[in-house]
């Protein structure tokens, strides 16, 4: 009896071990260099700077993390699975930092040659000495019989305004102007997105959109024009694409949002 006392108890005990491990590893993490992972309960989203990786499912087996792709081939009539793993070793987790270790030749690829990868917790990410002036956003794409082409301009005075231009009718022409505390989320995401890191990249993706995001700040500006923006930026974009969630606006005639740096609208 005493025995079986003490096997459920490590057993229990085991598994209060896993259950911790999981809650502390399942968020999104950010390294210096723009690296980036999002672990959740069943993929794992991956990225180092300038190369996107498409979410993949993932085992935890101990203190390594596989991440793994299935697949099927047409030589073999798709009869037979293949599966490639990815194995990163867990050097260390705390609530606040993660360090993977590539173990493989597939995940020392995904990583860019990278030796170790050292994150920290997302919601840490701060720039400190970021002085925001304004923002120009805009989505267009034309792909899968849609259009869609939403700008939104924003500038530290709270004023917002936004044009959507897409299929749908009449077309919309916004202007607004944030309330304290939203104004308040905006730079706090904004600080958080490490806009004086980001650079362009060249990645193409096929029926994909474009995004272009031009932030003046510091003094100086910049744009990135491409069809998948770094995904530290991810909570920014979502607010974006969320403005007319977040803002009272009043519909007004027409205006162009201009993407040129040296235009102030």
């Amino acid at each position: 009896m005493k025995k079986h006392l003490l096997l459920l108890i490590s057993i229990f005990s085991f598994l209060h071990q896993i259950n911790a491990q999981e809650k502390t590893l399942f968020k999104a993490w950010a390294g210096k260099n723009l690296e980036y992972i999002k672990i959740d309960s069943d993929r794992v989203y991956f990225e180092t700077a300038g190369n996107w990786q498409p979410a993949r499912p993932y085992h935890l087996i101990g203190d390594t993390l596989r991440l793994y792709d299935r697949y099927f081939l047409s030589g073999d009539d798709f009869s037979k699975e293949h599966i490639n793993n990815y194995d990163f070793l867990i050097r260390k987790q705390t609530a606040n930092r993660l360090i993977l270790i590539p173990l493989d030749s597939n995940s020392k690829h995904m990583s860019g040659g990278k030796r170790r990868l050292v994150y920290i917790d997302r919601k840490n990410v701060v720039d400190k000495n970021f002085v925001f002036k304004q923002l120009k956003f805009n989505v267009y794409g034309t792909s899968w019989n849609r259009l869609v082409n939403f700008s939104v301009f924003i500038d530290s005075a709270k004023k917002v305004m936004y044009t959507d231009r897409g299929e749908s009718l009449p077309r919309e022409y916004g202007m607004g102007k944030f309330d304290d505390d939203t104004y308040a989320e905006f730079i706090k995401i904004i600080k958080s997105s490490e806009i004086d890191k980001l650079k362009p990249d060249s990645q193409i993706v096929y029926d994909g959109d474009e995004y272009t995001l031009q932030v003046d700040y510091n003094q100086q500006s910049k744009q990135l024009k491409q069809d998948i923006l770094p995904p530290i930026t991810k909570e920014l974009v979502n607010f974006l694409l969320q403005i007319k969630k977040k803002v009272k606006f009043s519909q007004v005639a027409p205006f162009v949002i201009n993407l040129n740096p040296s235009s102030d609208l």
